[in-house]
């Protein structure tokens, strides 16, 4: 493998992270008042669901060739969503105010 396919999923890795996090702050917003027993059952099902995408992009990029330091940019990636999100949430209400929405 070599090195422009790494430094392709490694951002690939950064920005599946920032989408995991969207994606799981919208599966809480679903699942918000469900029962106890669904919230987990359809937890478990995004969880795996969001598993296979990851392996299905690493396996048609690099036929599957998976390292370390990929899970840790998925981290980052979620990471840095999880700072910022609040922030571009904030500018966009005060946009919309400004718009009169």
């Amino acid at each position: 493998m070599n090195s422009y396919i790494q430094v392709y999923l490694v951002f690939i890795s950064f920005i599946f992270g920032f989408i995991f996090y969207l994606l799981a702050r919208f599966n809480m917003w679903i699942i918000h008042n469900l029962s106890t027993f669904l919230k987990y059952l359809i937890t478990f099902i995004f969880v795996i669901d969001m598993v296979f995408i990851y392996i299905y992009i690493v396996f048609s990029i690099n036929r599957g060739i998976f390292h370390f330091y990929y899970s840790l940019l998925i981290f980052l990636g979620y990471y840095i969503a999880l700072k910022i999100y609040p922030r571009i949430l904030n500018k966009c209400q005060n946009i919309l105010k400004k718009l009169k929405f």
